[in-house]
């Protein structure tokens, strides 16, 4: 049986060696929907138990002949996600080398007719192709440039490591890693090292396993890299991120010198181990807990420092239902015709968070939140996540945290964005200028993830055609992006409420909105 079905296999290959390559990519996206179907509806369809009879020893070994063809068709599997993943990074690299090639003809077809103000802007061919890209795949500028540069290398100088990821055999990304570790060897020498990672199978391993076998077979041969100082000076750092599941919890991820790295977690594994002694019966914290809790001590116990924290605040029009969580009041829609101003704010921080006031005695708040028609929702901190009024709070009491805020307008859906002015000026205000980058958070061409600190503020109708300098016409684009809508054909409109539309040069549309969000828009142009 088996025989008959690998020789039905040799015929539709056969058959498919007949047909045009785009013929061929069509049949293999049909034959993929139809596995998934067919796993979906019924599993063992695709590898069927056969019957062993009545005999235990008869149902025994059909089922370990069952288990043995189940490992080899997902073997099988695996093999073919390594090919799709090799070959859709050779794709991205004929795509970049494709829309070059285009930027070059239509730079020969201006011709020297060009005017002067044309060629002011230098727009290297190509330097567009990896935000199209990106968008078709959903993924990043930077990711999609990395992907075809990773298949251009590997494909200039290590061709064997690219076979093998397009047979399946090892991951592209992992031979992409390998073809970057391997960069400061001349070709041949590269080539070498590559073989020898072929040969013993290092190339097959997890992406930090295969790195430290490569780098384990530089230093036997002599031709580890040099360290490069300002390479290593920019790797340190310190960042904070939203936890991905609690949002009452944040994500600090730190790189630093190993002699102050050692330093650090020795004196914070004996502070963590005294907090375990001393918690309480039945109560004992888990190490990750103590750890925690130990560096937090060990970073404010003695601090001096007064910080502050710019609040996106939503305006809620009523209190919220006590029996409802503060996130769900962040996201309610807003219920109030009017927008409070800047004195209705400072009275409602006043009346939520505790906070010294001249002539209030001790104990006593400033203003009393039941005097007010609004109040304040779970507060929004850049970077770091929500906070419940209960969060900001304890900051304002224990911790020295002063606070800015941010007026925010609900949308119903979850949304939020914040309200500005507008002026007549080309350049925003500063006021206009930091609320169009709150309410952005990122660079908003699709799927880009550059911080909006980090981004011009570009006009979305241009101001020399009547757009205004306002909240409703600003968007935050990275400096490659207000590129591209400038010079590479990608075109932009955006609603009142900061939703924008894209179009890219070859008719793909996606739709962002304030935070980051990317939605793919089925409807192309014609």
């Amino acid at each position: 049986m088996e025989t008959l079905e690998m020789t039905d296999a040799a015929n539709i290959v056969a058959r498919l060696s007949e047909l045009p390559g785009e013929a061929v990519l069509a049949v293999w996206g049909e034959l993929t929907t139809r596995v998934a179907g067919e796993v979906l509806t019924d599993p063992a369809s695709l590898v069927p138990l056969t019957d062993g009879g009545a005999s235990l020893d008869g149902r025994l070994d059909a089922l370990m002949s069952h288990r043995r063809h189940l490992e080899r068709a997902a073997a099988l599997t695996q093999r073919v996600v390594r090919s799709a993943e090799a070959v859709t990074h050779m794709l991205a690299s004929e795509h970049h080398d494709s829309v070059r090639r285009h930027d070059v003809l239509s730079g020969e077809a201006m011709g020297e007719g060009a005017s002067d103000d044309s060629r002011a802007y230098d727009v290297e061919a190509g330097e567009f192709a990896a935000s199209a890209l990106g968008g078709a795949l959903g993924l990043t500028a930077p990711a999609a440039r990395a992907m075809a540069a990773g298949a251009s290398t590997l494909r200039a100088r290590h061709p064997g490591l690219l076979a093998a990821s397009a047979r399946g055999d090892g991951s592209v990304r992992v031979a992409a890693m390998l073809a970057g570790e391997l960069a400061h060897l001349e070709a041949d020498a590269a080539r070498s090292v590559a073989q020898m990672l072929i040969d013993s199978g290092d190339h097959r391993r997890a992406h930090q396993a295969a790195r430290q076998a490569c780098r384990k077979t530089l230093r036997r041969l002599g031709l580890t890299r040099p360290a490069d100082e300002v390479e290593v000076e920019s790797t340190r750092g310190l960042w904070f991120e939203p936890h991905l599941e609690f949002e009452s919890l944040c994500t600090m991820t730190a790189v630093l010198d190993t002699y102050d790295a050692t330093a650090i977690q020795a004196v914070m594994e004996e502070r963590a181990r005294r907090l375990q002694e001393n918690s309480a019966p039945g109560a004992r914290l888990f190490v990750g807990a103590a750890r925690a809790d130990a560096l937090t001590d060990l970073i404010l116990e003695n601090c001096t420092v007064t910080a502050t924290l710019n609040l996106q605040v939503p305006i809620i029009a009523r209190p919220p239902d006590p029996s409802r969580s503060a996130v769900a009041g962040l996201l309610d829609p807003p219920r109030s015709t009017g927008v409070p101003d800047a004195e209705d704010v400072s009275d409602l921080l006043d009346a939520r968070v505790p906070r010294p006031a001249i002539g209030v005695p001790p104990g006593h708040s400033p203003a009393s939140p039941a005097t007010s028609s609004m109040v304040l929702g779970a507060c929004g901190v850049r970077g770091v996540g929500v906070l419940s009024a209960g969060v900001v709070a304890r900051l304002a009491a224990t911790a020295g945290v002063g606070f800015t805020a941010t007026l925010a307008s609900h949308h119903g859906c979850g949304r939020i964005t914040t309200l500005a002015t507008t002026t007549a000026a080309h350049r925003p205000s500063v006021g206009i200028a930091k609320l169009v980058r709150e309410r952005d958070g990122v660079c908003r061409f699709p799927f880009c993830e550059t911080a909006a600190s980090r981004c011009d503020l570009d006009h979305v109708m241009p101001f020399d055609q009547g757009g205004p300098t306002s909240a409703t016409n600003l968007q935050a684009l990275c400096r490659h992006h207000h590129r591209a809508k400038t010079h590479g054909g990608f075109r932009v409109r955006m609603t009142p409420d900061g939703v924008c539309t894209w179009l890219s040069p070859s008719g793909a549309r996606w739709v962002t909105e304030p935070g980051g969000i990317t939605h793919a828009d089925a409807v192309r142009a014609a």
